[in-house]
């Protein structure tokens, strides 16, 4: 199962088609049964889930949420239904502070740290060289490493 972001936006293309390949290349004998869009909002997700569930049931084993806020609207359809921790992987990007919770708890089988203090303190440094004359890269990146639940404890719980 896929719950996605807002359709033709940039981040959703992205993380969709990035998604998409990584399974085709290195995981070819998963099945996705759907993908629907949840407007990168929780309650929508929940719904979607819901959805999901009703038409799929038990052959419902992944589900990878385009953002931790979905995710936990995921995770909360899951305990509606009744599923128990680890019943159902849920996979996000983005990791907030409840994803972390529910990651200990059993509920979140992975995401990546991405924060937006990072994002901002970068973006402040380059517009300052910017603004100094300096050169910047036309792309900069920012490591988002795993969050597993396996070293989940090696992370600061987002404050997110």
């Amino acid at each position: 199962m896929v719950v996605e972001g807002t359709p033709g936006y940039t981040v959703s293309i992205l993380r969709k088609n990035c998604f998409l390949d990584k399974m085709a290349d290195d995981y070819p004998g998963i099945n996705i049964l759907a993908s629907q869009t949840a407007e990168w909002n929780r309650e929508i997700a929940q719904t979607v889930m819901e959805t999901f569930l009703t038409q799929f049931g038990d052959e419902i084993d992944g589900v990878y949420a385009f953002d931790d806020g979905m995710g936990l609207g995921v995770i909360s359809a899951l305990q509606g239904a009744g599923k128990e921790p680890g019943d159902v992987a849920v996979v996000t990007c983005n990791q907030f502070g409840e994803g972390w919770d529910a990651m200990k708890a059993g509920w979140h089988s992975g995401s990546n740290k991405q924060s937006p203090i990072d994002d901002a303190i970068l973006a402040i440094q380059t517009a300052i060289k910017v603004a100094n004359g300096i050169d910047v890269p036309a792309l900069q990146g920012i490591e988002t490493p795993k969050v597993l639940p396996s070293n989940v404890d090696d992370f600061e719980r987002p404050s997110w």
